[in-house]
């Protein structure tokens, strides 16, 4: 989680570098993790487990936390042209915060969802009318 922010749903799609990392943390031999994921609920299980003692939260659909995403992504949205910026700034964030990254398709989601926002804030902004100066 640390190195990802979140726990691929197959260990094979991982980096090999990553798995490799994790069984020389466990001890034991990278093939033998190819295997680890045949049962469902041993590996939400895990993740629970894992997250607990690392002290990460997961990022609901609706809760406080993807709320906050949404705010960011919509401030990243207002700074930067880029569609690709706001996710990978949204992936920083969540790892920063110690959330779990939901799925890939929810904050591709939410990165167009900023952006209209952001187009609609900036069309809407109406700039203070200049303060009058006093000519002495």
């Amino acid at each position: 989680m640390p190195w990802l922010g979140f726990v691929p749903d197959e260990v094979d799609s991982a980096p090999q570098v990553a798995v490799a990392r994790l069984a020389e943390r466990l001890g034991v031999d990278p093939a033998v993790l190819a295997e680890y994921d045949q049962r469902e609920q041993t590996r939400s299980n895990h993740l629970r487990f894992v997250a607990g003692y690392l002290g990460w939260k997961s990022a609901p659909a609706g809760s406080t936390a993807m709320k906050e995403l949404e705010q960011f992504l919509l401030d990243r949205a207002v700074e930067h042209d880029s569609p690709t910026l706001p996710f990978n700034l949204a992936t920083d964030y969540l790892m920063a915060a110690k959330r779990i990254r939901p799925g890939v398709t929810m904050p591709a989601k939410m990165v167009p969802t900023a952006r209209t926002s952001a187009t609609a804030l900036t069309w809407d902004w109406r700039p203070l009318r200049p303060a009058t100066v006093a000519v002495m």
